[in-house]
């Protein structure tokens, strides 16, 4: 389990750090601003086109902070979609119940219900 949350700690760092506009600007200076050799090999590739500010503008770093719970509502869906469907195939009594169900349809049945994805009607395409 402590490789698991290991893994895991990066992104627990970012998503904090992420929401910081100091670190923001840190993790978002641009490279033509590097060095004199990194501004001339941008240069040559954007055709002598102005540069870019150094960091990221203040109203994309509100915006990116103000974003932050944008899809909120899409994994307590989702939360919603896999407790209904452990429900499902967890619910029915007996050997044979549980051999009768079709898991394949009835998770698309519930995925259309609950979502606005539309399931492919190709057989076997999963």
């Amino acid at each position: 389990m402590t490789v698991i949350n290991f893994g895991e700690a990066p992104s627990q760092m970012l998503e904090k750090w992420c929401r910081e506009p100091s670190i923001l600007i840190l993790l978002s200076q641009r490279y033509s601003y590097l060095s004199p050799e990194a501004f001339k090999a941008w240069e040559e590739d954007t055709n002598g086109k102005p540069q870019p500010p150094e960091n990221i503008p203040d109203g994309m770093i509100e915006s990116l902070i103000r974003a932050k719970n944008v899809n909120g509502a899409q994994f307590q869906l989702m939360v919603l979609y896999c407790s209904i469907f452990d429900i499902m195939i967890h619910g029915p009594e007996g050997y044979e119940a549980i051999q009768s169900l079709n898991i394949t349809a009835e998770w698309d049945t519930l995925e259309k219900s609950l979502s606005s994805i539309d399931v492919p009607e190709v057989p076997g395409w999963r």
